[in-house]
């Protein structure tokens, strides 16, 4: 299941340092715990836009492996 929200966040969360065109997502993972990826700044539609892409590139079902 991908979910997507936005939502307060707290000093001592990953993403609660995040200004501007900073971009990062939190990946929960129940046998790994949450994985958080950031990247530097950058266009906010085209960071959003990447992430999105990286995003539906996970959960597409694979046929052979991780290839």
């Amino acid at each position: 299941m991908v979910e997507v929200r936005l939502e307060p966040t707290a000093p001592g969360d990953p993403l609660y340092a995040l200004t501007g065109p900073e971009k990062a997502v939190v990946y929960g993972c129940p046998e790994a715990g949450d994985i958080t990826v950031s990247g530097g700044r950058s266009s906010p539609l085209g960071a959003a836009l990447a992430m999105l892409r990286d995003t539906l590139d996970v959960t597409a079902p694979r046929r052979h492996g991780f290839g």
